[in-house]
């Protein structure tokens, strides 16, 4: 196994997350984990298109994850990786959109 991030083979385990397995990069001393790579993981544009009009509205990351059942760090990587092809233009946008938190 490489580090995700520099690739090198100069790596430890260090301990358990999330029942995956927890990695040292001793060259880059960055931590990684086990199939943790988020840059393959895909989300249609209509998920994408979601997430946009919840943050538009005001909604907090940790909201549009649970609304969308998706990990909150994934909202993260949704809105940074808006693809340029998502037009919406204004009216397409709705003026509030509630989220209600008592929903599990």
């Amino acid at each position: 196994m490489n580090c995700k991030f520099c690739n090198s083979k100069n790596i430890t385990k260090s301990g358990i997350v999330k029942q995956k397995q927890r990695y040292l990069c001793k060259n880059c001393d960055r931590f990684f984990r086990e199939g943790g790579n988020r840059v393959n993981k895909e989300y249609d544009d209509s998920m994408r298109t979601k997430a946009l009009r919840l943050y538009i509205n005001g909604a907090k990351n940790i909201d549009i994850a649970n609304f969308l059942e998706i990990d909150r760090y994934d909202v993260t990587y949704l809105l940074k990786n808006i693809d340029k092809n998502i037009h919406l233009s204004l009216e397409q946008i709705p003026e509030k959109t509630i989220v209600d938190k008592t929903e599990p």
